[in-house]
């Protein structure tokens, strides 16, 4: 597993979609020497079967994650309007649903628990969710085993 955290610079104060695509896209073509490409519902992929990505970006900071088998990565700004612990679930909830390609009523169903490993099973496949807090952020992977 490889990733990727960048910071986009930009003259605004907060980077808008077109500046963080470039600054995706340039992630993914020095990694892989690939083009980034997205399906029709938006989810980023490239042509290989052997390289699975996920990306987030969240106020100019950007994670992309390469893997050999499904990922899935999310990024959230801590903030005082809602509790860590929330924030927390929210983005571990992200990273499952990137990563296992399953719809958000089963995800929801799930017990996940914050600021824990979680192995969790979904339809005979293994994934691992974690969670990290880092300056502010919380940064979230989920990747199948």
């Amino acid at each position: 597993m490889q990733l990727v955290f960048s910071k986009v610079i930009t003259n605004n104060k907060h980077a808008n979609k077109k500046e963080y695509l470039k600054v995706e896209k340039e992630i993914v073509k020095l990694v892989t020497n690939k083009k980034l490409l997205h399906k029709k519902n938006g989810k980023p992929y490239i042509n290989s079967k052997n390289i699975h990505i996920s990306i987030s970006n969240n106020n100019n900071i950007i994670i992309v994650a390469f893997n050999k088998k499904p990922v899935g990565v999310d990024i959230q700004r801590i903030h005082k309007y809602t509790s860590v612990n929330n924030i927390i679930l929210i983005s571990m909830k992200e990273a499952l649903f990137k990563a296992c390609d399953i719809s958000w009523d089963i995800i929801n169903k799930l017990n996940i628990i914050s600021n824990k490993i979680n192995i969790i099973k979904i339809n005979d496949n293994i994934y691992y969710l974690n969670t990290k807090i880092l300056n502010n952020y919380v940064f979230s992977i989920c990747y199948k085993y």
